[in-house]
């Protein structure tokens, strides 16, 4: 598990002003097609007894429509429940507020969002023929910065150290909706 640092987060904050302000445009063969990925955050927050930590699996599947819209729909599932969120095409916020984006960038998809103090960023890469995926889930902060986001509860939350794991994703044929 790693926390990229500076440079890193500078990018992704880079990137997710470029990915929402001027989206890529999905390749034809995704069309009509459900992208369905999965992953598991490790995150270590501080405590009043000393750090604890999270494990959040996730679960998200994007659609593209017929005519290039994204769509995406997400479960968090943690120790203490699961959440869920929906994004329609251009939603630049996700329900904590933090910005959000995500595009296409040749035969890749990215996604970011934009912590209180750092940056998370999703890349699924598609084989030629878009029939098959991997990809990876990265974080970032800036030098020194302690990563911060509101979680689920609204509360601000220090995260002392994050990673992600057991990325796998898939694609379908239809709406996966």
């Amino acid at each position: 598990m790693r926390i990229l640092t500076a440079a890193t987060a500078a990018v992704g904050a880079v990137v997710l002003g470029v990915a929402s302000a001027a989206a890529g445009a999905p390749p034809h063969q995704l069309y009509g097609k459900g992208i369905r990925i999965e992953y598991t955050v490790e995150t270590v927050h501080p405590g009043n007894r000393g750090p604890h930590t999270v494990f959040s699996d996730i679960r998200r599947t994007v659609y593209v429509s017929s005519t290039g819209r994204l769509f995406e729909r997400t479960f968090w599932s943690t120790r203490g429940g699961t959440r869920t969120g929906e994004h329609s095409p251009n939603t630049s916020r996700n329900g904590a507020g933090e910005a959000r984006g995500m595009s296409f960038n040749g035969n890749a998809l990215v996604a970011n969002i934009a912590y209180a103090s750092g940056a998370g960023q999703m890349t699924v890469t598609f084989d030629p023929s878009f029939s098959s995926c991997n990809g990876r889930v990265m974080f970032g902060k800036s030098g020194g910065q302690t990563m911060s986001r509101r979680g689920p509860d609204g509360q601000m939350h220090r995260i002392l150290s994050i990673g992600a794991s057991n990325f796998s994703c898939s694609v379908v044929s239809g709406n996966p909706f």
